[in-house]
């Protein structure tokens, strides 16, 4: 329960990425994030040695993602996206709608 100890966070169950994010809207740098409790990965010298795999190909599908739809929504208000716990803490099922873009538009 590392993820949702109140000694790090201010209301830690609740979705805020801004917590993540400096006063101008852009990703702390992990040099930041490392004083967070944020512990998916490790951290120290016993850092997972795939966190910068995961943090690629994360990144990779995100971009592939948005080049492929040209818009993806949520069905429903992300207000009423929930968490469960189990071996980690995930999203419970979010029903996404995509639009695919036009890759290659004929003239």
């Amino acid at each position: 329960m590392a993820m949702t100890e109140n000694s790090g966070l201010a209301d830690p169950t609740a979705w805020k990425p801004e917590r993540w994010l400096d006063r101008h809207g852009n990703l702390l740098p992990d040099h930041e994030k490392a004083a967070t409790p944020l512990l998916g990965f490790g951290g120290g010298v016993r850092v997972c040695p795939g966190k910068r795999m995961a943090e690629v190909e994360l990144l990779t599908m995100t971009a592939q993602m948005l080049y492929r739809f040209k818009n993806i929504e949520a069905a429903a208000p992300l207000e009423q996206i929930r968490t469960r716990q189990g071996l980690s803490v995930y999203p419970s099922p979010l029903n996404l709608k995509f639009t695919p873009a036009t890759l290659n538009p004929t003239p």
